[in-house]
């Protein structure tokens, strides 16, 4: 049957002639509807079931608060409620531990991060092959290059040496 239906498209001729609009002009020449125009959605209100489950569950907490007994100001005893709460929280000393080790912890990255802002990049660039002043370039004309001879590399003991100096020089 498909095959069928290819066959009949094939044979008929073209329907779009040379002076019909092109399907994307065609397209774009009318206002773009609302793609949920046709949705049909329910009526909202305060009776859907979430809000039903909710009321129901407020006033059965507020039954049970009401049902149970309140611990009397004479008497020792604690409530239902109380000893609940009590049963299932941890105890103290596990608190205390967390919060001294979460102290110890921000401290640790306090120590941290005072180092790093602290830290200062060294006052000499070093390079990584000093062999390149060696090389030559073959843009350059010969003696067009600057004389390297007399170039001493410094070594980082110089460079604490010389930031010791200008501080010595800053103090006079």
């Amino acid at each position: 049957m498909l095959s069928r239906t290819l066959v009949r498209a094939a044979a008929r001729p073209s329907l779009r002639s040379a002076s019909a609009p092109s399907l994307s002009r065609a397209a774009h020449d009318h206002a773009h509807a609302d793609s949920n125009a046709g949705d049909v959605f329910p009526e909202e209100g305060f009776n859907a079931p979430f809000w039903r489950n909710g009321v129901i569950f407020a006033l059965s907490l507020a039954l049970v608060y009401r049902l149970t007994p309140a611990a009397s100001a004479d008497s020792n005893e604690e409530s239902p409620i109380t000893k609940y709460l009590a049963f299932h929280m941890p105890d103290k000393q596990l608190w205390v531990d967390r919060s001294v080790k979460h102290l110890e912890m921000a401290k640790q990255a306090a120590d941290d991060r005072l180092l790093f802002q602290e830290a200062e990049s060294s006052k000499v660039k070093r390079i990584k092959y000093p062999g390149v002043f060696q090389q030559a370039s073959p843009n350059f004309a010969v003696g067009s290059q600057a004389d390297l001879s007399d170039l001493v590399i410094k070594s980082e003991r110089d460079d604490f040496a010389f930031g010791k100096q200008e501080s010595a020089e800053d103090d006079e």
